[in-house]
């Protein structure tokens, strides 16, 4: 299925329940999730779905986060 992804939906959480955690707030292996998206030749865009309190520290996390995965797939 790997080459048919469109958009992936992101975020992490501390293993119990559905946490809704921005990625690196939690315990997810995100070295690995940047290798499987890497394997899967993974062009689409990401998708976060969280709890941050206001349209602007959403939109300033999605852009920090999305380019610390970027910069770990091209490692």
């Amino acid at each position: 299925m790997a080459g048919r992804m469109i958009t992936i939906h992101l975020q992490d959480n501390v293993g119990e329940g559905d946490a809704h955690l921005m990625p690196f707030d939690g315990t997810v292996d995100w070295n690995g999730v940047a290798r499987m998206l890497d394997e899967a030749g993974y062009t689409g865009p990401y998708l976060y779905e969280t709890a941050l309190p206001t349209a602007e520290d959403v939109i300033r996390r999605a852009r920090r986060t999305s380019e610390k995965i970027e910069s770990m797939r091209k490692r």
